[in-house]
């Protein structure tokens, strides 16, 4: 538990002319244009302990009436709106990067070094180091105070070529994050678990590479093969490997497009424990392999009204702990724009398969139990539709509502387990253990933009799911609202509001063990095992920044977060 409250104040030292938020560079080629790396804090999945740091540039979204959308996608954030820079493209970046610092209170540490090739028609080149960290104690719900420390430090590159009618690129980088398991519950009288204050540091090493061909003709096939590998680690034993290959054919054909995508991938994850239900402390380690085969046929077709993609999906799962497994979903949508611009709809079905990789999971999930099998997340079925459009020059919006049948989805508890003895002991796992449930989501999501002139906009979404089995540690609505306002050329401002509603979390208690010959031994009778729910209070963070431009090549910026002073878990005990 922590007061998200942050104060931070830093130096914006930056290499070029001038030091307005960087642009894209855009290139007159008929091929994809790519940026260099850009200044963007990436944001976590849950409300982040650490100020989200922004250039305070006023921004207006992009009122494409064409829909967007993101079939299969599990995550809990809805899709934004693309967004554009209101900026004149005479004030784009053209020198060499910037450099970003700033320190704030509980002992935190910022720094971020952007360093970019300058502008070529052929050639695109950039290199990102960041560093963030935390040293700070906080108070635990029971009255504790712990040590939380945390870092976050990473460094990637990314290159990329054009040639007449293709582009070749390449990235590649390095993340070593490090945690502490400090949480614990506020039950009874908990014993600490062995993973008590116990560093746990993930690393991870990536490259890919990607080579398209864009027709310089109109009528010729495009073509995009992809390549990507990515080695993981965790200091309680854990490697990964993980290795993708994906290709994609589309030829024009009289009136319609096909686009023939397939791959293939693989990965292997080794050091995970399949349960003794019978013997917590004498587990069997093992690996999980998985190999999967993609076939994603889809036909295209495209009218001054709408649009239509009709298709499938199809993974082959072909998985070392079970019989191979063969999943088909539609990938079909259907847009049409009755009023051009002000209005769009569209409808469609589709499914989605997530492998759930150990790095992703411990990204998203970082005081989840390691040692603990991983299983897929598949949407076998997705029906939804939507509303998107513009209501002025000013006002844009989007609306959908889904319903899918969810296998695979992860749903979170702590184990307690009482030791029956002369002198009984509470022992509390304080790691984070997790069911894979199977479950329906109904889906609502709504987003809103505005922007007032080169001053002032507005950005506001919110999403809520409706579970026919509810899995723990997972909001069932959540909310963000930002706000930019730019004072004058030198002085911005910038506020936030972040709302995650009721969580609900789940705690195992085993009231009936024995202690014998260094192993714990229980009763797995239902008579002896007792099931507690918690809920938490609502998240609320609101957060105000600033930013002054001092100098050409020098500003100053802070935030502030978590301004109703709010005491509140992120995760229940932490």
């Amino acid at each position: 538990m922590r007061y998200l409250k942050f104060i931070c104040f830093a130096l914006f030292l930056s290499m070029t002319s001038v030091t307005y938020a960087q642009k894209d560079t855009i290139l007159h080629k008929e091929v994809e244009v790519t940026k260099a790396y850009q200044p963007i804090i990436r944001d976590a999945q849950k409300i982040s302990i650490i100020p989200a740091n922004s250039d305070t540039v006023i921004t207006k979204p992009t009122f494409g009436y064409s829909i967007q959308s993101k079939p299969g996608q599990l995550a809990r954030t809805p899709t934004s709106i693309a967004a554009a820079n209101l900026a004149n493209e005479s004030e784009t970046r053209s020198g060499l990067g910037y450099l970003k610092a700033g320190l704030g209170n509980y002992l935190t540490s910022y720094a971020e070094l952007f360093l970019n090739k300058p502008q070529s028609e052929n050639t695109a080149f950039g290199m990102h180091f960041k560093h963030l960290a935390s040293g700070g104690d906080i108070k635990l719900a029971n009255g504790s105070n712990v040590d939380a420390p945390f870092s976050q430090n990473g460094i990637s590159m990314f290159a990329k070529q054009f040639f007449q009618s293709s582009a070749l690129s390449f990235d590649l980088g390095y993340n070593r994050d490090r945690i502490t398991y400090y949480g614990l519950p506020d039950f009874q009288n908990l014993t600490y678990s062995e993973y008590y204050d116990r560093k746990q540091v993930f690393q991870k090493a990536w490259l890919g590479a990607s080579y398209k061909i864009n027709p310089s003709t109109e009528g010729q096939p495009a073509y995009d093969f992809k390549l990507n590998y990515h080695y993981f680690t965790a200091r309680s034993g854990q490697k990964e490997n993980f290795l993708s290959f994906q290709g994609d054919y589309i030829p024009t054909i009289q009136w319609f497009k096909l686009d023939l995508q397939g791959g293939v991938d693989y990965l292997r994850t080794n050091n995970l424990i399949f349960i003794n239900d019978q013997d917590l402390f004498n587990n069997t380690l093992s690996y999980r392999q998985l190999i999967l085969v993609h076939f994603n046929p889809t036909f295209l077709f495209e009218g001054d009204q709408g649009k239509a993609r009709i298709g499938m999906k199809s993974t082959i799962n072909i998985d070392n702990t079970q019989d191979l497994k063969c999943y088909v979903s539609p990938n079909v949508q259907l847009d049409w724009y009755p009023i051009e611009k002000y209005l769009g709809l569209y409808a469609g079905a589709d499914g989605d398969f997530n492998p759930n990789t150990l790095a992703s999971m411990s990204e998203l999930y970082p005081y989840k139990n390691t040692f603990e099998p991983i299983s897929p997340t598949i949407e076998q079925y997705r029906f939804y539709g939507g509303i998107q459009g513009q209501i002025s020059d000013k006002f844009a919006y989007r609306t959908e509502i889904s319903h899918a049948w969810v296998e695979g989805l992860p749903s979170f508890y702590f184990n307690v387990i009482k030791l029956s003895g002369s002198n009984p002991m509470f022992y509390c796992d304080n790691r984070y253990h997790n069911d894979w449930i199977k479950t329906k989501d109904t889906r609502l999501t709504g987003e809103f933009s505005y922007t007032g002139g080169d001053q002032l906009s507005l950005h506001l979404n919110a999403i809520y799911h409706d579970y026919s089995e509810r899995p723990m540690g997972v909001p069932l609505l959540e909310t963000n609202l930002s706000a930019n306002y730019k004072f004058d050329d030198r002085l911005s401002f910038d506020m936030h509001l972040h709302v995650e509603g009721e969580r609900k979390f789940m705690m195992r208690y085993i009231s009936e063990t024995i202690w014998t010959d260094g192993l714990i031994h229980y009763n797995d009778n239902p008579d002896h095992l007792d099931i507690y729910t918690f809920r938490p209070t609502p998240v609320v963070d609101l957060g105000i920044g600033g930013r002054y431009q001092f100098k050409p090549k020098l500003s100053f910026w802070g935030r502030v977060n978590n301004l109703l002073s709010r005491t509140q878990e992120l995760w229940f005990g932490y």
